[in-house]
C-alpha cells in the first residue's frame, strides 16, 4: 500500500519514486520533476493481478488510469513522448518533452500495451489499438532503408 501512493497526484499519474518511511511520493530532479513514460506505464499487470489477488479493485482503476490518460494525449502517428507532466485545468496532462523512445524512457510503454491487452483475454481493444497505432507510427516515422 505504501508504493501505492505513487498514483496521488493531479492526473492520476504515478509519481517515479516512493520514500518508503514517509510515504510522500515524487519524481526525479535530474528529470526535471518529470513522469517517464516507461515508468508510468510498466505497472498495470502487476496491480490488476494484485486487485484480484486482494480484491481491492482501486489497484487496476488507479493504475489503468495512465493509458486512458495516455491514449487521449498521444500523437496521431501513436508514438509516446518519453515525458510528461501535471498541469493546466483540472490537473490535465502534458507532454513536456519532443523526444519519443524506444529505448529507454519509453520501450516498456509499447510492451505493456500489448500485455495488458492480453493479458485481459484480449478483449481491451483500446490496448490493442494503441499498440497497433505506435507500431504503424513506427514504420511511417522511424523504419528506414538503406540502400
Amino acid at each position: 500500500a505504501k508504493l501505492f501512493k505513487a498514483y496521488d497526484t493531479p492526473s492520476g499519474l504515478p509519481k517515479g519514486s516512493v520514500n518508503l518511511k514517509t510515504g510522500r511520493a515524487h519524481n526525479m530532479n535530474w528529470n526535471g520533476n518529470a513522469y517517464i513514460v516507461a515508468e508510468a506505464a510498466t505497472q498495470q499487470i502487476e496491480y490488476r493481478y494484485l486487485a484480484k489477488a486482494t480484491g481491492k479493485e482501486d489497484y487496476a482503476k488507479k493504475s489503468e488510469k495512465v493509458f486512458d490518460i495516455l491514449d487521449k494525449i498521444t500523437p496521431e502517428d501513436g508514438l509516446l513522448f518519453e515525458k510528461l507532466k501535471d498541469g493546466g485545468e483540472n490537473g490535465a496532462t502534458f507532454i513536456t518533452a519532443s523526444k519519443s523512445s524506444f529505448g529507454a524512457m519509453g520501450d516498456s510503454a509499447y510492451e505493456y500495451m500489448l500485455k495488458l491487452w492480453v493479458q485481459g483475454g484480449r478483449k481491451e481493444e483500446m490496448y490493442r489499438k494503441m499498440w497497433d497505432k505506435a507500431m504503424n507510427g513506427v514504420h511511417e516515422q522511424l523504419l528506414q532503408k538503406s540502400t
